[in-house]
């Protein structure tokens, strides 16, 4: 099992974007005053295709200016949440964001 951190922030030109860092540079970006990163601590079997699902809006679940400890949750009928992935189809470095309502 692999430790991975998942930064998810809104950007001016892309919207809502993840990508993987570091601890050190997670443990930074918590620095900047400026900007609204959500951090997830996730552990990832290395057999699976990585893939999280967050309770949404982010910020009535999580705290933006922490690490979150990634856990399961099971979605009811009517809640909102967000499916993180790696997919072929997105950019290089960035993860996939999927915005869905049951």
């Amino acid at each position: 099992m692999k430790k991975q951190y998942v930064v998810i922030t809104e950007s001016n030109h892309h919207g809502w974007i993840a990508y993987f860092v570091t601890l050190a540079k997670a443990k930074r970006l918590l620095k900047i005053e400026f900007e609204i990163f959500y951090i997830f601590k996730c552990i990832h079997k290395k057999n699976i295709p990585f893939t999280i699902k967050i309770r949404y809006p982010l910020c009535e679940y999580y705290e933006c200016l922490s690490i979150n400890e990634y856990q399961e949750y099971i979605f009811e009928e009517n809640d909102d949440f967000i499916i993180v992935t790696e997919n072929n189809e997105c950019e290089s470095d960035g993860l996939c964001l999927k915005h869905k309502t049951f």
